[in-house]
């Protein structure tokens, strides 16, 4: 019978597993491997989100290789917390204590380089060498993590010397994203109405002003009513992709419903297609994380964009995007629903009856063994106002999205719960930590940053943090055991906020 097969990926193949709906979680991904405790930190969101590369590349450069793609090219999702310091923000070159390049968004004063190196590397007693793969830019990237959410630690033997290079922009206070390419070392920045294009060593290449503009939550993607009053609007930067494919730059902002440019990589002042298309959200709080990874209609040739947005709700338009989607790169449909049919397509939209008093908040996405996955923060359910945090994933090759579905995690240190994400990356396991999980170096193992929420206001993470890490391949059984639970009858399929639930039924 086909639910006993141990191959993970037969759910992607067989299109009357899920028939159409989906399951709710039975079980969830617990406790990982705790790795660190993060004390002092107060939550607020990740950076990244709108980061990512193609071609199952990873944001900035990484993600793992092979399998994976990074959804933030430093960290988590387009909202949340401003981490802005005095004198706004700058980007810094460093050097770790094995000469690897460390690139991140730091607020004007804030802790040197050396310092998060010192925590990561004393995460669990072990070199970080040991801990993660150090190909070059991966280790960057899982610094990054807690270069976001360690911010101002007491110094911990690092010297100015670390710092190699500084980039600053006086006009800006705020940078968004950050991608670096895999291939040149190139550096883009998105920022609040500024896009930036640096050299590998931060020397500013290109800068490009890209608001405020004239604009209105009433106006559609195209016009605006007659008697419609604009305002000068910030356009806060809510995405910024790398489409290794076509050595294109992707960068979305809120203005215009959320609308975005695709650029020549090589010089991003050169506008290649703008995009008349809803696809982020369209104010400067809401979540919005993209990736570029296989999908539909011949993956793993064929490549989207899959986009994760908190629903707004401040216009009339926003009814139409979706929750989660996959969007199309050919130029004749860029960043339209790759496959769109009347019922079905490549998205998946929260109800309208849900929408506006469930939001989902989208942390990190990536791409692994054939999947794209979603960290997010939700409530329990629709009728309490406890948060979780939960994986979403759907199948590369799904053009109807009937294998989306969703399984809480958390991270679990003695009797505590970290409920809350805060920021992910995917990459792959050093030898020590490989070895500890079953798995092999080759494998892809999720790192990710949770807070504890608070009791009053449990969206609000608790000033403290703990970093664990999971298998990919422990995270996909788990979606296989809650699925095999529901063909025996446990369980229900449907999720509220999407459709109707009703009780599995034993086949």
């Amino acid at each position: 019978m086909y639910m006993r097969d141990e191959k993970l990926s037969d759910i992607c193949k067989d299109r009357t597993v899920l028939r159409g709906d989906t399951i709710v979680g039975l079980g969830e991904v617990r406790g990982g491997r705790l790795l660190a405790r993060i004390p002092g930190y107060s939550g607020g969101g990740g950076r990244g989100g709108g980061g990512g590369g193609g071609g199952g590349g990873g944001g900035g450069g990484g993600g793992g290789g092979g399998g994976s793609g990074g959804g933030g090219g430093v960290g988590g999702g387009s909202g949340g917390g401003d981490r802005g310091g005095e004198g706004g923000e700058e980007i810094r070159l460093a050097k770790d204590r094995g000469s690897q390049d460390i690139i991140d968004i730091f607020p004007g004063g804030g802790v040197d380089v050396g310092v998060v190196v010192a925590v990561a590397t004393t995460a669990s007693s072990r070199t970080m060498e040991s801990l993660v793969s150090v190909s070059g830019k991966q280790i960057r990237l899982f610094l990054t993590i807690l270069m976001i959410l360690v911010p101002r630690l007491p110094s911990a033997g690092s010297t100015p010397a670390d710092i190699v290079q500084r980039f600053h922009d006086s006009e800006v206070e705020r940078m968004n994203h950050l991608v670096v390419d895999k291939n040149t070392g190139r550096v883009y920045v998105g920022a609040v109405n500024r896009l930036y294009q640096l050299s590998p060593d931060l020397n500013p290449v290109v800068k490009v002003v890209t608001g405020p503009q004239g604009d209105s939550t009433v106006c559609s993607m195209i016009d605006c009513p007659r008697e419609t009053q604009k305002k000068p609007v910030d356009n806060v930067n809510k995405a910024l992709v790398i489409d290794y494919t076509t050595t294109r730059l992707i960068s979305c902002g809120i203005l215009f419903q959320g609308m975005c440019t695709v650029r020549n990589l090589h010089n991003i002042s050169d506008v290649v297609q703008e995009v008349r298309e809803a696809v982020v959200a369209n104010n400067p709080t809401a979540s919005t994380v993209a990736f570029i990874a296989p999908g539909p209609p011949n993956p793993p040739v064929s490549q989207v964009m899959y986009v994760g947005v908190t629903f707004t709700g401040n216009s009339p338009y926003r009814s139409e995007v979706p929750a989660v989607s996959s969007r199309s790169l050919d130029k004749d449909k860029m960043l339209n629903i790759a496959e769109a049919a009347v019922t079905t397509g490549t998205r998946m939209y929260v109800n309208s009856l849900s929408r506006e008093r469930y939001p989902i908040n989208y942390i990190y996405g990536f791409s692994s063994g054939g999947f794209s996955y979603f960290l997010t923060t939700q409530m329990k359910n629709t009728d309490t106002a406890i948060y979780i945090s939960k994986l979403v994933r759907v199948c590369h090759d799904d053009e109807h999205y009937y294998s989306y579905s969703e399984i809480p995690i958390n991270c679990t240190s003695d009797v505590k719960i970290y409920n809350l994400v805060q920021a992910a990356y995917v990459g792959k396991a050093g030898s020590v930590l490989a070895g500890d999980l079953g798995i092999t170096a080759q494998d892809d193992v999720l790192f990710a940053v949770f807070a504890e929420g608070n009791v009053t206001s449990s969206d609000v993470p608790k000033p403290v943090s703990a970093l664990c890490v999971y298998s990919l391949k422990a995270i996909r059984r788990k979606f296989m055991t809650n699925i095999q639970k529901c063909f025996t009858g446990e369980g229900q399929r449907g999720l509220e906020f999407i459709s109707p639930s009703h009780k599995c039924i034993s086949t």
